[in-house]
């Protein structure tokens, strides 16, 4: 039992509602999946993971852009500080 972490590029973009109730254009799927029951550790990192998709533009563009080398790195960035027990704005 493993937790997941996949971005995915479409080919083709679908469209769907966005928060705002309008129509976009979804172009990169990201997936995580995770064992039940799910270790504390994971469960931080996930959301970690998360949080720095919803709370920071930059970090939003980083997976938007689908460049793997930068996504990596902010990744691992966001590992160590898990890792490091410190907080910082994602």
């Amino acid at each position: 039992k493993e937790t997941l972490f996949v971005i995915f590029g479409l080919v083709t973009p679908l469209t769907i509602m966005g928060m705002d109730k309008q129509e976009m254009p979804l172009k990169r799927l990201l997936l995580m999946l995770a064992p039940s029951p799910m270790e504390e550790s994971t469960s931080k990192m996930l959301g970690k993971v998360s949080g720095a998709m919803i709370m920071n533009d930059l970090n939003l563009e980083i997976f938007n852009s689908g460049n793997q080398e930068i996504i990596y790195q902010l990744l691992a960035s966001l590992s160590i500080e898990e890792i490091q027990g410190g907080t910082r704005d994602v």
